[in-house]
């Protein structure tokens, strides 16, 4: 639980709240990805979707998010 706290004191990280914004991003990645044949986690997809409305970038050896158009995906 320490390692947590100090996780999200950190400045580089935060908690995104999630917005009807947020949710309208994820119900059109959801269907783009759909009709892509190129569905991913849905717990990912909410992250993706938190990311790119709060203009975030990613970090994450996800290979799945490289696929969501506009999403910035650092791998470290």
């Amino acid at each position: 639980m320490i390692l947590l706290q100090e996780l999200l004191s950190s400045e580089i990280t935060g908690v995104s709240d999630i917005t009807n914004d947020v949710a309208e991003r994820y119900a059109i990645l959801f269907a783009d990805m759909r009709s892509r044949g190129m569905p991913i986690p849905t717990n990912d997809l909410w992250i993706a979707a938190a990311a790119m409305e709060t203009g975030s970038r990613l970090v994450s050896y996800d290979g799945h998010f490289k696929n969501i158009p506009g999403l910035v995906v650092l791998a470290p």
